[in-house]
Order: structure tokens, then C-alpha cells, then sequence
């Protein structure tokens, strides 16, 4: 029993912790080709007007550290790294608030995963600092992460589809066009990404619900996955960036499940 939790928990380390270093491997590229939001908000004159190369070594002081604070967290003596992926996560979410311009208020829970995932690694390295596995509170305080951000997650991403939002819109074009048996007028697609927000949306709420949904949590992780690699489908390979930055809209439900693996049968049935 000991040796299976043990291996539960080393996957639930290996899945969250590369889940993290590809998402900030994917945000430190994307900026370097896109910049981000932290950028437009220095460099903007509506903003802070700082000059453009003041604001891209700032940029890229942040990236940097972001990228080697998440390689750090793959290991147990740098976890505590990861608050500073946090911090810019959350900084990340202020300005895209501040210098986005359609429907801003999403963002916080768009980006849940992103903000909440290394938080929640950071407490699981100091929760097997200060013991042998995992406690019933500890696992209930990761427990409640995890569903609070996977759920405001699909619950964003559900209400950006109600509103059609366009790039979502060009990616069910592209997914689409690779089934040649299937022609949809664009009121038809229209109502298929309303459909598929209503089914976000759903996801989002029951999985707030305190009880274990094992086959419904990896549903959950195979659509995270598969809308991430929606990105390179409707971009090419070159769009890799953006699927690494999503890919941990599928790890976080697979986190989930190996935490309900891990506790014994019947003991901790409302994590």
C-alpha cells in the first residue's frame, strides 16, 4: 500500500510540475515572439509609457526568471521558485485586465490554471517537507485547488464560446475542415460552439460538486488536451507555443485524478 501511494504521488509531482514548466515554456516564447500584456502595459503610451527597450529588458527579466523558476520546480529544493511564476501569472492577468478590450473580466478565470498550478505545486512541496505523504487536510487543501481552478477554467473558456468568441470560431473552422463528410452553414457552427461552452460550462460546475468523478475528470483532461492542440490545427507547427501554454488545462484533471487515487478507498470520498 505504501509503495502504490508513493507512486501515486511521484506522478502527481512528474504531471504537475512538467505541466508547469511547459506552460511557462510556451509563455517565454510566445512572448519572445509576441510580447504580452506585461509589455503593452509598460511600453503603451496609454499606460505607463515607458521606452521600448526599457520595458523589453523588463520583459525579459521577468520571462527569464519565470522559465528557470519553473525548470527549478520540477525539483523538490526549488519549488519554492515557483512563487515568483506565480507573481508574474498574476501580473500577467492585471494587465491583460487593463490593456485587453473584450470581455476582460474572463481573464481571472481563464487563466486559473495558470495562476493557481504553482501555488498548489509549491504546498505539495511543503506538505512533504513537514510529513510522509499526505494527510486528510492536506489532501483536501489540494483537493480544493485543483477543483477551483479546473473549474473556473472550463467555466471561463464555457462563457467565451456563449459569446462566440472569433479565434475560438476560426478553430472549430479548422477542426472542421478536416472532415470533408461535414458542411456547416456558419449559423450551424455558430450554435455548435454555443453547444460546446454550454458543455464547458457544465463541466466546470460539477466538478465543484465534493464528490469523486474519476472517468468525468479524465474527459476533462482529454478536451484540455485536445483544445490545446486545437492551436497547432488551426496555426501549423509553428504554433506550438500556444499549446504548450494550454497544455496544462489537461494535466491539472489528471492531477486531480492521481490525488483521488492516492487516498485509501472510502477515506477522503469529498476531496
Amino acid at each position: 500500500m505504501e509503495s502504490r501511494e508513493s507512486n501515486t504521488l511521484v506522478c502527481f509531482r512528474w504531471v504537475l510540475s512538467v505541466s508547469i514548466f511547459f506552460c511557462f515554456l510556451g509563455y517565454a516564447v510566445g512572448t519572445y515572439r509576441y510580447d504580452n500584456a506585461i509589455f503593452t502595459f509598460l511600453w503603451h503610451e496609454e499606460y505607463l509609457d515607458w521606452s521600448e527597450d526599457r520595458a523589453k529588458w523588463v520583459i525579459f527579466l521577468l520571462v527569464g526568471s519565470t522559465l528557470v523558476s519553473s525548470f527549478l520546480g520540477l525539483f523538490r529544493n526549488g519549488g519554492y521558485f515557483l512563487i515568483i511564476c506565480l507573481m508574474v501569472f498574476v501580473l500577467e492577468a492585471f494587465c491583460a485586465k487593463i490593456t485587453g478590450n473584450w470581455y476582460t473580466v474572463l481573464i481571472p478565470a481563464t487563466s486559473a490554471t495558470r495562476i493557481l498550478s504553482p501555488l498548489i505545486l509549491c504546498l505539495f512541496y511543503y506538505f512533504q517537507v513537514r510529513t510522509e505523504g499526505l494527510n486528510w487536510i492536506q489532501c483536501r487543501i489540494l483537493g480544493v485547488l485543483l477543483r477551483v481552478s479546473i473549474a473556473l477554467t472550463f467555466i471561463g473558456h464555457g462563457i467565451e464560446c456563449l459569446l462566440l468568441k472569433a479565434v475560438f470560431v476560426d478553430y472549430l473552422y479548422a477542426v472542421l475542415a478536416y472532415l470533408p463528410f461535414v458542411s456547416l452553414s456558419s449559423d450551424a457552427v455558430d450554435m455548435l460552439m454555443r453547444v460546446i461552452g454550454g458543455l464547458d460550462i457544465a463541466c466546470g460546475v460539477i466538478l465543484l460538486f465534493p464528490y469523486r468523478m474519476r472517468k468525468f475528470v479524465l474527459w476533462m483532461a482529454f478536451w484540455g488536451i485536445a483544445t490545446a492542440f486545437v492551436r497547432m490545427v488551426f496555426g501549423g507547427w509553428g504554433n506550438y507555443p500556444e499549446c504548450l501554454l494550454r497544455l496544462i488545462h489537461g494535466g491539472l484533471p489528471c492531477c486531480l485524478y492521481l490525488l483521488w487515487n492516492y487516498s485509501e478507498k472510502g477515506k477522503y470520498e469529498k476531496i
